[in-house]
């Protein structure tokens, strides 16, 4: 059966109306959490820990060139970046910065089975950055999803990069922007990489653009923590990058 049928079959386990609305739903395979209408984040009950969304892919190309051994996520969600990252890369450290106490209770109530003691930092993402130093993370990932965004959005994108090393790769998932706000960003991304070299990826039928800024010496690594199965895939859509604008 196809996921977009699953997603159709589901019972909701819990509901929240309040700054925004949150819903946790599931079947017999998946269980997904939904910001409004939209479905942010889906779970494989009997393999939590694998990739189950197409922008996903994209957004993990980065271990096709690093072994991070620091790395820092800004949005948890339903948290599937993190349970991939901790089980193909456990010797890593892995923080997510979550603004939400809401998203952050239903992440270990209903996304986290193995109740791993996972990093989970209960902050809005601008006042972490303002204690805390990024000078040794490998790998940045801004995930925010679009509801919880308001005007700081580019405000907190340039912090991120700019206190970043710039031997550090950072990945952003920038969704449900028009095509003249993305390019908008694009632009202003261009303005401040830096040395850095700037690709990014439209996902197909997905309002989701995946940007990584990466050092421009960057080269494919031959002992990599993306498992076997996901390597071929990788290697095909990292040939299928936009380049530098």
């Amino acid at each position: 059966m196809k996921l977009e049928s699953h997603l159709q079959q589901g019972k909701v386990r819990y509901y929240l109306n309040n700054n925004f609305s949150l819903s946790i739903v599931e079947n017999s395979h998946y269980r997904w959490l939904n910001f409004g209408q939209t479905t942010q984040s889906i779970m494989l009950k009997r393999k939590p820990f694998v990739l189950t969304l197409p922008h996903q892919y994209f957004m993990m190309l980065p271990l096709l060139f690093i072994m991070p051994k620091r790395v820092v996520e800004f949005g948890l969600g339903g948290g599937n970046l993190l349970r991939f990252l901790s089980q193909i890369s456990p010797n890593s450290v892995i923080e997510s910065i979550e603004q939400s106490n809401e998203v952050i209770e239903c992440f270990h109530q209903y996304f986290n089975p193995d109740n791993h003691p996972y990093l989970i930092h209960q902050q809005p993402a601008k006042r972490w950055l303002l204690n805390h130093s990024t000078s040794a993370t490998n790998w940045l990932i801004y995930d925010i999803f679009s509801s919880q965004k308001n005007d700081d959005e580019w405000p907190l994108i340039d912090s991120i990069i700019r206190q970043s090393n710039e031997q550090s790769w950072i990945t952003l998932n920038i969704s449900n922007h028009s095509n003249i706000k993305i390019n908008e960003v694009l632009q202003q991304l261009n303005k401040i990489k830096r040395t850095r070299s700037l690709i990014y990826f439209q996902v197909p039928y997905y309002k989701n653009i995946i940007v990584h800024l990466h050092p421009s010496d960057a080269h494919e690594i031959e002992n990599k923590h993306i498992p076997s199965r996901y390597l071929n895939r990788a290697r095909k859509l990292w040939l299928h990058r936009s380049l530098d604008r």
